[in-house]
């Protein structure tokens, strides 16, 4: 076979299941217990409280109506966003994200700064993790993007 032939095979050969399941190990930490979680999501109502260590998937609405604790940091007033509350979590969490969206920790009407983050864009049904510290406290979780419809919401604890 002629080498370009050869190639070719080879990145259609890469481009297959096992490749995806490659680039979902591509994270900063380990994401596989948030992967399950998050493709096992129930629906939930935007608002809706999430069980710490338990994922959600919620519809975004338009901006106007997402009823978020604190307009995003990004974004303008075209957005779509959701949010969840979470009750009883440790102090260091990790969000979970199965889609492209922007997320913001809310605690006490203040956004909460992030301590690091992983995506890929090549994971099925999961794109990014984020870490926080919320020290035990009650948070809002706020995702919010042009584009987003639909999101599963993952929280757990930051290892």
């Amino acid at each position: 076979m002629r080498p370009a032939l050869l190639g070719l095979l080879a990145a259609l050969a890469a481009s297959g299941p096992a490749a995806a399941q490659d680039r979902c190990a591509d994270f900063a930490w380990p994401l596989t217990r948030e992967r399950t979680l998050l493709s096992e999501a129930p629906a939930a109502e935007n608002g809706a409280t999430l069980p710490f260590g338990e994922a959600r998937r919620i519809a975004a609405v338009p901006l106007a109506q997402a009823g978020l604790h604190a307009p995003p940091e990004r974004g303008g007033p075209d957005i779509r966003a959701a949010h969840v509350q979470v009750d009883g979590a440790p102090a260091r969490i990790q969000v979970t994200l199965s889609d492209d969206a922007w997320v913001d920790v809310v605690q006490g009407g203040r956004h909460l700064r992030s301590l690091g983050s992983t995506g890929h864009r090549g994971c099925p049904g999961l794109r990014k993790s984020v870490r926080f510290d919320t020290g035990g406290a009650p948070f809002a979780v706020q995702v919010s993007g042009p584009d987003l419809r639909e999101m599963a919401i993952a929280v757990t604890a930051a290892q």
